[in-house]
């Protein structure tokens, strides 16, 4: 797979329907040749990129098989997974999300509701640039212990075990050989 569509949308794996909606026309008005007069041909290849990416997102079919290929990136349950967006994304397409999904799920039923709520804490979080900060660094600090070690390839994960292991073999070494030293000398 060579094309991210998700990443041209700006918007991560989890981005529902209403989201992916969003985006394409926030990305669209934002990147139309007419609103960059500066580099119109960048703008047309911007514009190409985003409306092949909305045309594989917003139907079905090529959605899952596109899907079914993805490279999983995100850590499992955060704030930037309940609105669909990556962490890089701007107030706007954070916005653009939030009411989307508010849209969405303002329906009376209990799932609903629930979902709601957490919408609305990851927007408070999100939308508000020192949360938003906190927020981060912590997610960052605690990105680490939560790569699945079953990925294939390097991980933080990977190598902090990788080093326990190393350091209590070399410990064990230490120990054992200075042990095995210390008895050939007392007989």
């Amino acid at each position: 797979m060579n094309k991210d569509y998700y990443r041209s949308l700006g918007l991560s794996f989890f981005a529902e329907d209403v989201v992916i909606r969003s985006a394409f026309k926030l990305q669209a008005h934002r990147y139309h040749p007419d609103k960059c007069p500066d580099n119109p041909v960048q703008a047309t290849q911007k514009m190409v990129e985003i409306n092949e990416a909305y045309q594989c997102l917003s139907d079905p079919i090529l959605k899952d098989r596109y899907d079914k290929h993805y490279p999983f990136y995100a850590v499992d349950s955060d704030f930037y997974r309940e609105l669909g967006v990556l962490n890089n994304a701007d107030a706007q397409l954070i916005n653009a999300a939030y009411q989307a999904l508010i849209k969405k799920y303002s329906a009376a039923n209990k799932a609903d509701l629930l979902r709601l709520e957490a919408i609305k804490q990851a927007y408070q979080t999100l939308s508000n640039s020192g949360l938003r900060k906190l927020y981060d660094i912590k997610r960052r600090s605690q990105g680490a212990l939560l790569l699945p070690p079953s990925r294939a390839g390097l991980s933080i994960w990977k190598l902090y075990l990788a080093y326990n292991f190393a350091f209590w073999l070399f410990i064990a070494l230490i120990l054992g050989g200075g042990y095995l030293i210390n008895m050939s000398f007392y007989q």
